[in-house]
C-alpha cells in the first residue's frame, strides 16, 4: 500500500507524467528486456534473502549498536536501499522507499527478518509475473 500511495501522490500532483502502468512497463523492460531465463528466476528467489539480511538486518543492527538509535537505523537502512533503486526512475524509487520504510519499522519493532524477506520475495515474484502477463 505504501508504494501505491506514494507513487499516486507523485502522479496526481503532476511530479511525474508517467502512470504506474507506464512506469512498470519501463522498469520491466530494463530488468527483463533481454528475456527471462532460469538465472532470472533463481535471482528472484535469492535476492530478497541477501538484500534483506544485509541492508535490513545487518545494517540496522550495526547502526543501532553503534549509535544507540533505532531511528537512525531505520533511516539509514531505508535511504541505503532506496538509493540503489533509482535506476527505476525517481518516482518508483521513492515509492519503493515507502515500502522499505515500513519494512524497516517492522524489523525495528519485532527483530524478525523472515516476514520482511517473504514480503520482498512476494514483491519481486509478483513484479516478474506482472511483466510476463503484460507481454
Amino acid at each position: 500500500m505504501a508504494f501505491y500511495v506514494v507513487y499516486d501522490a507523485f502522479y496526481f500532483t503532476g511530479l511525474t507524467a508517467a502512470s504506474l502502468e507506464t512506469s512498470s512497463a519501463h522498469v520491466g523492460h530494463i530488468l527483463f528486456g533481454g528475456g527471462i531465463f532460469f538465472v532470472t528466476i533463481l535471482f528472484q528467489f535469492l535476492n530478497p534473502f541477501f538484500e534483506e539480511l544485509i541492508v535490513r538486518a545487518y545494517v540496522m543492527t550495526e547502526v543501532k549498536h553503534l549509535t544507540d538509535s533505532v531511528t537512525k537505523a531505520i533511516i539509514i537502512s531505508t535511504v541505503l536501499q532506496t538509493s540503489y533503486h533509482f535506476y527505476q526512475g525517481a518516482p518508483v524509487a521513492f515509492a519503493d522507499g515507502a515500502t522499505f520504510l515500513i519494512w524497516s519499522i517492522f524489523y525495528a519493532k519485532t527483530n524478525r527478518i523472515a516476514p520482511v524477506i517473504l514480503a520482498h520475495l512476494y514483491a519481486d515474484v509478483s513484479g516478474t509475473l506482472g511483466y510476463l502477463f503484460r507481454q
